[in-house]
């Protein structure tokens, strides 16, 4: 009788308790995997940020400066340097070739030649930028949303294996905006590299994605190249709508505008555009050969472009964000005819020197007429820009003038110490 009650009662716990164990067991197990799953998940996530941190991060393998080729103006067509007068002296600088991560348009290879502005498009639809410029802190959210947000159009022009870069009309992005950019199928926050104070021209700096984004770099031709007559396609903001297309030729080219420390190639077209047009113009090959904007174009209706050869320097110095050496001078060149009808000596004459300017601050006035500078020969203003390339900013240099003064000219000597004229400012999220 003992044995069986005491049996029972085994019986009795056999059926209580180890279910409850096995209940325990089960209960412990998805805890495991449960920790195991966010274990895993954590450990993803570091690799993630540091996958990204090795390939989108700039390397040492990344070249320390976007490096755009340079084209020689005296490759210019004869049309367009018989209406100038004037023929280049000097050497154009060597840059050299873009490097191999970095990929700025090199016009080289075979291309169609376009005949609409339709067809153009459509191939490098994936090259232009929507650009969306929002105020903050204003203090008026509301405000901030209604009425402070801009679209601008932008045009990549040149990329590294982790940033692509975008040109665009530097007046409309101001400090402390928000800057978002769509190209392609890539829809990121952008920073501002720099905005040239001069030009207006300014890059902005995009970080690409690991991987499954479309985008494209436009090919920069070569302006020099052009020749009145030829067929030109735009695509920008004429109207301050983007993107806007147009077709239409060169009617005129200037090849030495003077401008600042130095000149510019000036297209002239029969394309139209309001106050505040901007944009970018493409040569029947598909290449970049001009960027309008105030600047080109002035108050008039028609598009006046820069023609991108002569500040393809400026564009490569904002992508780098390196900041173009500022001297502060306005230069005119008189040739020998012209100085002996005169009775002056013939060289490259200062007609204006800036305010506060290193110019201003060196001592160098207008009438002046610049012999060289540290060596090199100045008689134009294409050798004064060349010169001034290979400073950087806070560098020195020594002038040697001829100066009027009395019924003679007197030799002086001026050092110079170099600023710059890229304006850099932080936008929301940088």
């Amino acid at each position: 009788m003992a044995d069986e009650i005491y049996e029972k009662e085994r019986q009795r716990i056999r059926e209580r308790i180890v279910p409850r164990k096995h209940a325990k067991r089960v209960f412990l197990t998805i805890l495991a995997v449960i920790g195991s799953a966010v274990l895993f998940g954590a450990v993803a996530a570091a690799m993630f940020w540091l996958t990204r941190t090795l390939f989108l991060s700039d390397s040492p393998n990344e070249p320390a400066a976007i490096v755009i080729a340079r084209d020689d103006p005296r490759d210019a067509s004869s049309g367009s340097t018989a209406a100038s007068g004037e023929t280049p002296q000097a050497d154009p600088q060597e840059s050299g070739s873009p490097g191999q991560d970095v990929k700025p348009g090199d016009g080289t290879g075979d291309r169609a030649r376009y005949t609409s502005v339709k067809a153009l498009y459509r191939d490098f639809a994936d090259a232009f930028a929507e650009i969306t410029v929002t105020e903050t802190g204003t203090g008026d959210p509301i405000g901030d949303l209604l009425n402070g947000k801009d679209t601008l159009f932008g045009a990549a022009v040149a990329e590294t294996a982790s940033y692509l870069f975008i040109l665009t009309d530097g007046r409309r992005i101001r400090e402390g905006s928000r800057v978002t950019v769509r190209i392609g199928t890539l829809n990121a926050e952008a920073s501002v590299v720099g905005t040239d104070s001069i030009t207006d021209l300014c890059v902005l700096r995009v970080r690409k994605a690991l991987s499954g984004q479309r985008y494209r770099v436009l090919d920069l031709g070569n302006s020099f190249l052009a020749e009145a007559g030829d067929p030109l396609y735009l695509v920008g903001a004429p109207e301050n709508v983007p993107a806007a297309l147009g077709e239409g030729m060169i009617t005129r080219i200037v090849p030495y505008e003077p401008i600042t420390d130095g000149y510019f190639q000036h297209i002239y077209t029969d394309l139209v555009r309001q106050n505040h047009g901007y944009g970018a113009l493409f040569n029947a090959d598909g290449e970049l050969v001009g960027w309008f904007s105030d600047f080109a174009s002035g108050s008039g209706t028609s598009v006046r472009a820069l023609g991108i050869s002569s500040v393809k320097y400026l564009v490569e110095d904002l992508c780098s964000g390196r900041g173009t050496v500022y001297l502060g001078i306005l230069c005119t060149e008189i040739g020998e005819e012209e100085a002996a009808a005169a009775g002056v000596l013939p060289g490259l004459y200062v007609t204006e020197v800036f305010p506060d300017s290193p110019a201003f601050l060196a001592g160098i006035q207008p009438g002046d007429c610049i012999l060289s500078m540290d060596g090199s020969d100045m008689d134009s203003n294409y050798t004064l820009q060349l010169q001034l390339d290979y400073y950087a900013e806070g560098s020195t240099a020594t002038m040697y003038l001829n100066r009027f003064v009395g019924n003679e000219f007197a030799m002086i000597t001026l050092t110079v110490t170099l600023g710059s004229r890229m304006e850099s400012f932080s936008v929301a999220g940088y």
